[in-house]
């Protein structure tokens, strides 16, 4: 059985934030370059989750073009913050938000 798309949007606003904390602890930590040089493990204590998941947001963020590793290890660059609109998971969020507003479509 499929969620409410209450639920499903609900979903999808968890999956938003759990990827725009990684970008904001990553902007916070950048040098004068651009550059941050924060380990994965690191971000997870911060965020209170599992480096592995930390890792796969990494891996997800790179495909999204919002971030991208630089030299050298546990370098990465904040290319983009806007994940609601150039993201797979903002779309959705937006999607299920439509579907909620009118739910006659």
């Amino acid at each position: 059985m499929l969620a409410s798309p209450e639920k499903q949007k609900e979903n999808a606003q968890y999956l938003l934030d759990a990827y725009i904390s990684v970008i904001n602890i990553l902007s916070s930590n950048k040098d004068s370059d651009g550059v941050s040089r924060i380990s994965q493990t690191e971000i997870a204590k911060i965020l209170g989750v599992s480096q592995t998941a930390v890792a796969k947001r990494f891996k997800n963020l790179i495909k999204f073009g919002a971030i991208t590793k630089s030299e050298p290890r546990n370098a990465y660059i904040v290319l983009n913050t806007d994940l609601l609109n150039h993201s797979p998971i903002g779309l959705l969020y937006k999607l299920m938000t439509l579907l909620q507003e009118r739910p006659d479509i």
